[in-house]
Order: C-alpha cells, then structure tokens, then sequence
C-alpha cells in the first residue's frame, strides 16, 4: 500500500459526565462529555499477548449507562464508572449519537466535523484514506496537554444519507447509536455523511489497528487519568476545538504514518494502559428497563442544548 494518508488529531470534550446521585443515567441531550466505562473486550499487552476479560477505559458513550462506581474526585481521575447499557431513544426531543462508536466488532467513526454547516459543505474529515489515524482526545484542563482517549486507524469505508430511511439498516446497532439519533437534530435530515470502519487487530492496516488506552479490572488499580500524549509535527497540546491534520495538504506516507502510531502505542505503555480492542457491543433491553428517573429529573440533568458535532 503506497498511497498517502492523514494522522489527525481531533480534539472533542473532554469533561466528565456526572450523573449525580442517579443509579442510571438516561440518553444524554446536552453536550458531549466522556465516561469512565467498564466492558468485556480483548486487550494487547506490551509483549503483544491478547487477553480477554472486563477492562475500563475513557469513551464516548451517550445512551444510557449505569453507575457502578464512584471515587472522590481527585486530579485528572474519573470520579464516576459506568457500565454501557442500551435502549429505545426516548419518545420526544433528541439525543447525541455516539462517536466514535469502540462497540462491537469493529471501531466505527460516523459524523463528528464531517460537514462544515456554516459554508454548507463536507470537510475532508469525510475523505480520509485506508491507514489514516485518528488521535480522539482533548486538552486538558489548566495545562498545555493532550490526553488521549481514542485511536482509530481507517480500514475502509462507505457514505450514508440521513434522507435515506433505510441508511446503516444492515446494522442495527449503528442504526441506534449512530443514525437515529442524528435524525433527531434540527435542520440534520438532508445532510450525508462517511461511516468510516476501524481496522481491527485481527484484521491492521500496516500493522496499525484502532484501540483505546485500558486497564483490567483484575488488577489494581483499575482507575486512571488518560495517558498525555506528545507527537511533535501532529498534536498541538493547546488545541481543543477543531480537528487538524485532515487536509490534502497534511498527508504523509503510510509509514510516517505507521511510525507515528507505533509511538502513541509506546506512550500508552508507558502510562500503564494496555490497548483495549474487541469491547462487547452491549445488549438492547426491553423497554423501561433503564428507566429509574422521572422525565423532570432527566431534563433537570441533561437540559437542551445545540449538537456540538
């Protein structure tokens, strides 16, 4: 494979979700935040041994999820662990969609700055190459760093319409993570999209494959700050709003790109994280399962606010 490819860094909130006193936190339908979260999946190890068992790790995960931890807040650890849980989107209003989606299969990447509203435009974020790589992450709070959360590494991918009533429906997890709720923000319905597939570590592209930085929850501790990652040429610690690196002009060789990866690799290593891939996609359950607040508690926690992506 000698064509060129994009590492783009891209910055998203990096605020922790608190869900307060609730038991489950329902779909969320403010701004995007991370959770600390807990799945079954397979991991890699600096020796390049894959293990199976439950792991906690940083994500992005805006259906609903249920508190099965909590810590006194302390630095840049989480304060709340969240087990994934899925259901029906509520009836009325909307919700965020997930993305990056890490359940399942294989890492899925769908949306986010995909398509520039003000100039009424897709951005090159929808024509990234196979080996391009994705460093999901955000700047952290009060100092000059990137924490990173999520690497997603493109295996191939296709384009989607929301106007399409049966867009993604093949797939029905995507389906409801992903395009349902698109389908919920105003003035989104006409808009396209690429649904982009992570390579998978069963599966690399040049020996790359998405991952997120991880802990066994058989080991402590299971707790952890996101690992800082420094990448002179394509992390810029101070950037947290827009994704760099994406353009034409940005592209590098798939083996700088390679190189690159292989470093991120190493640096996660070296915060005590193993790479997480394989994450249990979870269950739908039935209706009102995941309910344990009224609609007025909900809005309280998650009043309404603009698509941030």
């Amino acid at each position: 494979m000698s064509h060129l490819v994009n590492v783009v860094q891209f910055p998203h909130p990096g605020g922790e979700h608190d869900p307060g006193d609730a038991e489950v936190m329902p779909w969320n339908s403010a701004d995007h935040r991370r959770k600390f979260l807990q799945s079954p999946g397979r991991w890699s190890d600096p020796q390049g041994t894959v293990r199976e068992g439950k792991v906690t790790f940083w994500g992005e995960w805006e259906a609903p999820s249920r508190i099965v931890g909590r810590w006194p807040a302390q630095g840049d650890l989480p304060r709340f662990l969240h087990e994934p849980l899925l259901s029906e989107m509520p009836s009325s209003g909307y919700a965020q969609n997930i993305d990056p989606l890490v359940f399942g299969p294989r890492f899925r990447y769908s949306n986010c700055k995909q398509f520039d509203r003000h100039r009424g435009h897709p951005t090159g974020m929808q024509d990234l190459t196979p080996g391009s790589v994705i460093l999901f992450g955000s700047k952290q709070p009060g100092r000059t760093a990137f924490a990173l959360d999520t690497v997603f590494v493109v295996a191939n991918s296709q384009p989607y319409a929301l106007r399409d009533g049966d867009s993604l429906g093949a797939e029905p997890f995507v389906q409801r993570t992903v395009v349902a709720p698109l389908r919920t923000g105003p003035g989104w319905e006409h808009l396209a999209f690429t649904l982009f597939d992570g390579a998978t570590h069963v599966d690399p592209v040049a020996g790359m494959f998405s991952f997120v930085p991880c802990m066994s929850v058989d080991r402590e501790p299971f707790r952890f700050a996101r690992p800082v990652i420094d990448l002179p040429g394509f992390i810029n610690p101070k950037s947290q709003q827009s994704p760099s690196g994406y353009t034409e002009r940005h592209r590098v060789t798939l083996q700088t790109a390679s190189d690159a990866w292989r470093a991120v690799v190493a640096q996660v290593f070296a915060s005590g994280c193993v790479l997480g891939h394989s994450l249990t996609e979870p269950e739908l359950l039935a209706p009102g399962a995941a309910k344990t607040a009224d609609d007025g508690e909900a809005a309280a926690r998650n009043p309404r606010q603009r698509r941030t992506c």
